[in-house]
């Protein structure tokens, strides 16, 4: 399984944008890059992607920047790694068993689990939206603050 920084990125820079402004005013690549720690010319690279897949709008001028496209209760992140062109199995072929080199050992008859598993990771991502992301995100702040006896607005 292949989990990249394209994708921890994106759904980072995703996240950012639906939740810090709720699809108020576009948001700067450069802002972005600074409060995420992730280079600019990397976030181009994501989000001229993004923008072609239909997961982000962006806007021209001096107040330009990006939008989600749709809401962040219709993105999944499953939609995400499609439109980066991702393949999050690319070691793991449909005919795996058919390589192995000797049908003596069991161990070689793993390949339809590793489908099977897959398979389930793609339709949990398939599922998971980035509304549920920034959702968690809101949960474990306010576990934090009450455990630390802060209080979150």
């Amino acid at each position: 399984m292949l989990l990249s920084t394209k994708i921890t990125y994106s759904v980072r820079s995703l996240a950012y944008i639906a939740n810090y402004v709720s699809g108020q005013r576009p948001i700067p690549l450069s802002e972005i890059a600074e409060v995420e720690g992730i280079s600019l010319h990397y976030l181009e690279q994501l989000f001229n992607k993004l923008r072609r897949g239909g997961i982000v709008n962006s806007v021209r001028g001096p107040k330009g920047g990006f939008l989600l496209a749709r809401p962040a209760t219709a993105i999944s992140i499953d939609d995400i790694i499609q439109v980066l062109g991702i393949e999050v199995f690319s070691n793991l072929a449909e005919g795996d068993d058919a390589e192995a080199p000797s049908d003596r050992s069991c161990i070689h008859g793993t390949g339809r689990m590793w489908v099977e598993f897959r398979d389930y990771i793609r339709t949990y991502l398939g599922h998971r939206t980035l509304q549920e992301i920034i959702d968690d995100c809101h949960q474990k702040a306010g576990d934090a603050a009450v455990s630390s006896g802060s209080h979150v607005a």
